[in-house]
């Protein structure tokens, strides 16, 4: 079979499709953020959200994002919205005085990758 597919030419199809891809997916990560959320550490990157900002110091990094945004600010891991809570009366005030708000949230993988070197 030729390089040539129905006239078009295969390698600048593949990339015009995957151009277009880029295009759609950029645009769709964009206005989907209501503006209600508490503050984000920067851009997002389309499918990955800020996971590239966290890099293999996650917990570290968290700490440093707290500094600039505060103790609650928001964040996309993936294509999932997580709402950053820390610092002692934070978590107070949300777990204590409005416990029923977070009851049976489920635990996500995130756990997993903050858990405490020992």
């Amino acid at each position: 079979m030729s390089a040539l597919l129905l006239g078009f030419d295969l390698p600048a199809l593949l990339l015009g499709v995957a151009a277009a891809l880029i295009v759609t997916l950029v645009l769709m990560s964009r206005g989907q953020t209501p503006a209600n959320l508490p503050p984000f550490p920067g851009r997002r990157v389309p499918i990955f959200g800020h996971l590239l900002l966290l890099g293999s110091e996650a917990r570290e990094k968290l700490l440093e994002i707290r500094k600039t945004t505060g103790d609650i600010f928001s964040m996309y891991l993936g294509g999932t919205l997580f709402i950053v809570l820390s610092g002692l009366d934070v978590l107070k005030e949300a777990l204590v005085k409005q416990g029923d708000v977070f009851v049976d949230r489920p635990v996500g993988g995130l756990s997993s990758v903050l858990k405490v070197k020992s």
